[in-house]
């Protein structure tokens, strides 16, 4: 039998799919890699953005589960399949999170239910009175609230464990990209709830 370092990509994804550990611990391993040099060649392009290289990478590398997980066309290559996955969600971090886009929020930044001088809600003054313009501007605070309470944690890795667990990934996953101590995420992830409750408390 050969050694998991020799097998392909989707060789590893067929053992993963049968319950095979080391082929997950070998696959993540490789991807760690991959996602240095996808988030390199997306810093070069974008060296005007204000974002760091390693954010690039975390980005990157928590798409694996993702990819894993939808990857189901085994006569495509793995590989280009995450890269497409891992470029759009750095590019979409990139919008919401440039230089640019930061200065542009604060310019325009509004509180609807805010009163004027004469009493007027500057929702009824701008004729934001649907549903779901209120929606949106809900999920919009909510995600900058969300975003504080992340960035109240000082360690890269506890952050990464935080957006991890908001993507979605399971304890086991977060576990294996991460590779901390199980009782370490679990803590990291009940500071982060306790933190968003307090947060939304006040809000």
């Amino acid at each position: 039998m050969r050694n998991n370092k020799e097998l392909l990509d989707e060789d590893l994804l067929l053992l993963i799919h049968q319950g095979n550990v080391s082929a997950s611990t070998e696959l993540f391993d490789r991807y760690k890699y991959y996602s240095w040099r996808v988030a390199y060649d997306f810093h070069h392009e974008h060296p005007a953005s204000g974002i760091e290289l390693e954010d690039y990478h975390q980005i990157a590398f928590a798409t694996l589960p993702k990819a894993m997980k939808s990857y189901t066309d085994f006569s495509c290559g793995f590989y280009g399949y995450w890269k497409a996955i891992a470029e759009n969600e750095m590019l979409d971090y990139l919008i919401k999170n440039s230089y640019q886009d930061r200065y542009s929020s604060f310019g325009n930044s509004v509180h609807l239910d805010e009163e004027k001088d004469d009493g007027t809600l500057i929702c009824e003054e701008i004729g934001v009175q649907d549903r779901g313009a209120m929606d949106k501007i809900f999920k919009e605070e909510l995600t900058i609230l969300t975003e504080a309470a992340i960035e109240s944690f000082k360690k890269k890795e506890d952050r990464l464990i935080i957006n991890l667990f908001l993507q979605g990934c399971s304890l086991v996953e977060i576990d294996l990209l991460v590779q901390a101590n199980p009782r370490h995420i679990k803590y990291i992830i009940s500071r982060f709830q306790k933190a968003m409750q307090d947060i939304l408390k006040k809000w």
